[in-house]
């Protein structure tokens, strides 16, 4: 008898081509989904029709089903609980969302994170703490000592958290190494600032 946790997740670790070319799909499928919340997110909806808008762009792209929880939506005094998943809050002016999910596409899934405020226009403290989140290092679940190598695919997640604020931000990738660098398999997010307000004036 062996114990084999270790050799299989070693396997696991290292994605085939056709492996990543599905992550690369359900990657542009959660990425146009999180588009669609930005598009439509407005002062006074329920956290409910955020959620419902994402996993319908999920769905209607060939995406089977969200990610293997809700859709994460942290606002106000939700902040400091990460995986806030309750949907019990209408949001009002001022609020700064956190929105975190993935769609599912033939048994893989991707993991991508947007921040922004719900009336569309960062105030210079939002606009403050979402610069200072937008570089990470990832890879927290691996040895220290064990280097990245081409094949290996990983959720870039940084965050910052203030409850005396109500306020919180998360930015999240998902990465896969390559021969000669890296590559963001949920590329096409508007990740600056610019970008987010623009998108939502629209």
């Amino acid at each position: 008898m062996r114990d084999g946790p270790d050799m299989l997740w070693n396997l696991r670790r290292l994605k085939t081509p056709a492996e990543i070319d599905v992550m690369r799909e359900a990657g542009r499928i959660s990425v146009q989904a999180m588009i669609e919340v930005l598009k439509g997110a407005r002062v006074g909806q329920g956290k409910y029709e955020l959620s419902a808008l994402f996993e319908y762009g999920c769905k209607r792209r060939g995406g089977r089903r969200v990610f293997d929880y809700n859709v994460i939506i942290s606002s106000a005094e939700n902040h400091p609980y990460l995986h806030y998943y309750r949907h019990n809050r209408k949001l009002v002016d001022g609020d700064f969302l956190v929105v975190d999910s993935g769609g599912d596409y033939r048994d893989y899934d991707s993991d991508v994170t947007i921040s922004f405020p719900i009336n569309g226009t960062f105030s210079p403290r939002q606009r403050e703490i979402y610069e200072a989140c937008k570089h990470d290092a990832g890879g927290s679940d691996k040895p220290k000592d064990r280097p990245l190598r081409a094949g290996e695919v990983f959720a870039s997640d940084v965050f910052a958290v203030f409850p005396n604020e109500n306020l919180g931000v998360r930015v999240e990738n998902v990465v896969l190494i390559t021969e000669t660098g890296c590559e963001n398999l949920s590329a096409g997010l508007p990740r600056e600032i610019s970008e987010i307000e623009a998108l939502m004036k629209k």
